[in-house]
C-alpha cells in the first residue's frame, strides 16, 4: 500500500507493534451474506442524511463486477481521490484489496496538490467526481502533469458531459475512458457506458454521455408519474423499445441495500414493490433519465423542482436548455480565445429572499421570482443575447433568465459534487453578477 497520509498508513496497519498472529485473529470474525458490511450515511441532493445499510451480499456482488469487467492486477496503482464519506472511495478500496494493487489515496484537500500527486504515484486506475475534473482542467492543474499511464478512467457522482469526456482522453490517450452511475444504496455503481471520442474532436458538444447498460445482475425500470411501466432494461439493453422513453428510474439486483439503518418508514418509501412486478423489490432513485437504443441517459433529478411565479419548472431541464443553447451557436460567439472556453457551472433561482438556513430552503416553492445562469467564465452581452433568443424558443418569456453570474471556482462538497447551497449562499452575497 502506498499512501501520501501517514496517519492513513498506521490506520490502515492496526497499530505499529501489532503481530500477524493477532491481525488474523482480529480478522477470523464469522460473518453471514446478509450481515452488514458497512453503513453509510448520505445527503443525497436533499441534504438529509440518510444512513445506507450496505450487506456482504450486495458488496460481493460489486467485487464480482469489477473483477469481471476491469480485470485489476496486482501491478495496477488505484487512486483514492474521495472523502471515505463517498461510497465511491470504497469502490477504490475493494478493488485494491481484492486484486493486491496499490492504494493511492489523496489526503489533500487543496486541488493544486493534484499534480505533484499524480505525477509521484502515476496511477493506472483513475475514479474522479466530473466537476472535481472540469476544475483540474480550468484551473490549469494538469498542463505540465503526464497522465498517460492511467489505462482506466472512471467518472461517477454528476452528469459527464462530451466535452469533459474529450478533454480527458485528449490528455490520458491511453485509457479507457467510462461514465458511471450509482446511488449508494445500490452499493457504488450500477451501470457504466464506455466513451469513445469524437473525431475529429469537437468541445462545443452539449448534451451528456449515457450511464450505459445496467452491470450483470442488475435491472432497470423506467416509470412514468403515476408509477406505470415505460420500461425493462438488463445488462444487455431492451432494445425492443426503439423510441426514446423518458422517466422516472427504478433500479433492482443483487445490489440492492438492505434499506436505510433504524428507518423502516423511510425503507417502505424507497425501496418498492410495483404493481407490475409485485413479487420483486425496487429502489426509486428520484432521477430520470432517457432509454434511448445507444443506452440510458441521466436527464435530472427530481427533487430540484422550484417555483417561478407560480410556475413549476425544473433546475435541471433549465441547465439543459442552457447548455444546448451554448452548443449550437458555439462557433459565432465571441468568447476570448485566450482564456478557458466557458461553461455552465448551475442554474439557480433567484432572487433568494430566504433565511438560508436549511437545504430545503433552496428549492422552497415560494422562494423565486426568476431564476439565473452560473458560468465559470464571462459571457459577452452580445452572445448573452443571442443565448437568450435560443431561449426563448423553448421558454416563456416568464421564465428567461434574469441574468448571469460567474464563478470561477464553484463550491464541491466532500464528494466532490457541486455543493448548491453553499452556491447560493456565495451568490447571495456576491458583486460578481454581470
Amino acid at each position: 500500500l502506498i499512501s501520501t497520509n501517514h496517519a492513513w498508513f498506521e490506520y490502515l496497519n492496526l497499530t505499529q507493534n501489532t503481530s500477524e498472529k493477532n491481525i488474523s485473529e482480529n480478522f477470523d470474525v464469522a460473518t453471514e451474506p446478509s450481515d452488514l458490511a458497512y453503513v453509510i450515511f448520505t445527503s443525497g441532493s436533499t441534504g438529509v442524511p440518510k444512513a445506507i445499510s450496505i450487506s456482504h451480499t450486495n458488496l460481493e456482488q460489486f467485487y464480482q463486477v469489477s473483477l469481471a469487467c476491469w480485470k485489476f492486477q496486482s501491478t495496477d496503482r488505484i487512486s483514492q481521490i474521495y472523502e471515505m464519506s463517498f461510497d465511491p472511495a470504497i469502490a477504490d478500496v475493494v478493488w485494491a484489496f481484492a486484486s493486491g494493487a496499490c492504494l493511492l489515496p489523496f489526503s489533500s484537500i487543496n486541488l493544486a496538490a493534484m499534480p505533484r500527486y499524480l505525477e509521484q504515484f502515476r496511477p493506472t486506475v483513475f475514479g474522479v467526481a466530473p466537476s472535481i475534473a472540469q476544475l483540474l482542467f480550468d484551473n490549469g492543474n494538469l498542463a505540465s502533469v503526464s497522465v498517460d499511464e492511467i489505462r482506466l478512467s472512471a467518472f461517477i457522482g454528476e452528469k459527464l458531459t462530451p466535452a469533459l469526456a474529450t478533454l480527458w482522453s485528449s490528455v490520458a490517450p491511453k485509457s479507457v475512458v467510462e461514465n458511471h452511475y450509482g446511488p449508494a444504496e445500490a452499493t457504488i455503481s450500477v451501470s457504466r457506458h464506455i466513451f469513445q471520442a469524437p473525431s475529429p474532436p469537437s468541445i462545443a458538444q452539449g448534451g451528456s454521455v449515457a450511464i450505459g447498460w445496467p452491470h450483470p445482475g442488475v435491472e432497470f425500470a423506467l416509470v412514468n408519474t403515476d408509477g406505470s411501466l415505460l420500461s425493462r432494461i438488463d445488462e444487455k439493453g431492451d432494445r425492443r423499445k426503439t423510441p426514446t422513453v423518458f422517466g422516472e428510474l427504478l433500479v433492482s439486483g443483487a445490489q440492492l441495500s438492505p434499506g436505510y439503518f433504524g428507518d423502516q418508514e423511510k425503507t417502505r418509501e424507497k425501496f418498492i414493490a410495483p404493481s407490475w412486478d409485485p413479487s420483486g423489490r425496487w429502489y426509486r432513485t428520484g432521477d430520470w433519465v432517457e432509454h434511448r437504443s445507444d443506452g440510458v441517459y441521466f436527464i435530472r433529478r427530481t427533487d430540484q423542482q422550484i417555483k417561478i411565479r407560480g410556475q413549476r419548472i425544473e433546475l435541471g431541464e433549465l441547465e439543459e436548455l442552457t447548455n444546448q443553447a451554448l452548443s449550437r451557436h458555439w462557433n459565432t460567439f465571441h468568447f476570448d480565445p485566450s482564456r478557458v472556453a466557458p461553461r455552465l457551472v448551475a442554474a439557480c433561482g433567484w432572487p433568494f429572499n430566504g433565511a438560508l438556513d436549511s437545504r430545503d430552503d433552496i428549492h422552497s416553492e415560494s422562494a423565486f421570482e426568476s431564476w439565473i445562469a452560473v458560468f465559470s467564465e464571462p459571457i459577452p452581452d452580445e452572445d448573452w443575447s443571442v443565448m437568450r433568443r435560443i431561449l426563448r424558443e423553448s421558454l416563456p418569456a416568464s421564465l428567461l433568465p434574469a441574468g448571469r453570474y460567474v464563478i470561477a471556482d464553484p463550491p464541491l462538497n466532500l464528494s466532490g459534487k457541486l455543493d448548491r447551497k453553499s452556491l447560493l449562499l456565495r451568490l447571495h452575497h456576491s458583486e460578481q453578477r454581470e
